[in-house]
């Protein structure tokens, strides 16, 4: 992994060459924001093959409790029928990723929300298809309460995440709760 870091205007620019087809350029802020968290915004990535997955998920925490929001697959979803997940999908291409992030929320959940932090960036490839995945995790907190799964899913449940390590089966999608301390 190739990496760069320069300085400007009160932020710190990085970008990384991911093996082993993408430059992804991120800056952080410099200075937390209230509570201790820094931001991290991805400006850009230069994508040197066509076979990407960009796939984004959220943990969306209830506005009041300490819970957040699983949904669960439709049984006739072609990849994980009746499995839950968390809310997001993939990015279509030219799609900037927070709208993205933001679009699949809404569609998925109709939710708006708040607070959209990233906690987890993760890359692989899959030799056998010779498919590059790019995987972003988020926090952030629900608006309001009142959820209306979309097409794709079934069932909502707001659940802690002990629960949610039961119900949650993918190995991305675990290690994003490990993540969320």
């Amino acid at each position: 992994m190739f990496f760069r870091r320069e300085k400007g205007e009160g932020y710190k620019y990085f970008s990384f060459l991911l093996p082993p087809f993408c430059i992804l350029y991120i800056n952080h802020q410099a200075k937390p924001y209230e509570g201790g968290i820094v931001t991290y915004v991805i400006t850009g990535a230069l994508v040197f093959t066509d076979k990407v997955n960009f796939l984004q998920k959220a943990v969306i925490f209830h506005p009041s409790e300490p819970v957040f929001l699983l949904l669960k697959r439709s049984s006739k979803d072609s990849k994980r029928p009746n499995e839950w997940d968390l809310p997001g999908g993939n990015v279509i291409f030219g799609e900037i990723h927070l709208e993205s992030i933001r679009r699949e929320i809404h569609e998925e959940t109709a939710l708006k929300v708040e607070d959209l932090q990233i906690v987890q960036v993760a890359t692989g490839f899959d030799r056998e298809h010779s498919l590059y995945h790019f995987f972003i995790g988020y926090r952030c907190v629900a608006q309001n309460t009142h959820v209306n799964v979309g097409a794709e899913h079934e069932q909502f449940e707001w659940v802690t995440r002990d629960i949610a390590k039961t119900l949650l089966h993918t190995g991305y999608l675990l290690e994003l709760l490990d993540n969320l301390d």
